[in-house]
């Protein structure tokens, strides 16, 4: 029988191969799984969101969300409004991109 520890390990263990595959396949596009992750949130949203909105719905921290956009800033991909992330066009169009190849 397993313990719940171990159940959770298994849980992580998975997930962690799936974050590195996504990657990986991701590669191509110059960003992560994580950075995918905030345009995917950003998609629909066309006046952006916050940085606590996106640690919430992304359910990780807000220094973790502050430290992806910046590289999404730097990478074009969204603009920073005074705390408010906004997709850009190349960010939208990333997207568009990824869905289409269906990583």
């Amino acid at each position: 029988m397993m313990t719940e520890s171990t159940i959770g390990s298994f849980f992580t263990r998975i997930s962690n191969e799936v974050e590195k595959q996504m990657d990986a396949d991701l590669k191509s596009f110059n960003i992560s799984a994580n950075e995918l992750e905030v345009l995917i949130e950003l998609e629909h949203h066309k006046h952006g969101k916050t940085y606590d909105k996106l640690a919430k719905e992304l359910h990780v921290t807000k220094d973790k969300v502050e430290e992806l956009v910046k590289s999404l800033v730097a990478k074009d991909l969204v603009t920073d409004d005074n705390g408010t992330v906004i997709s850009t066009e190349d960010g939208k169009e990333v997207c568009k991109k990824v869905e289409f190849q269906q990583v």
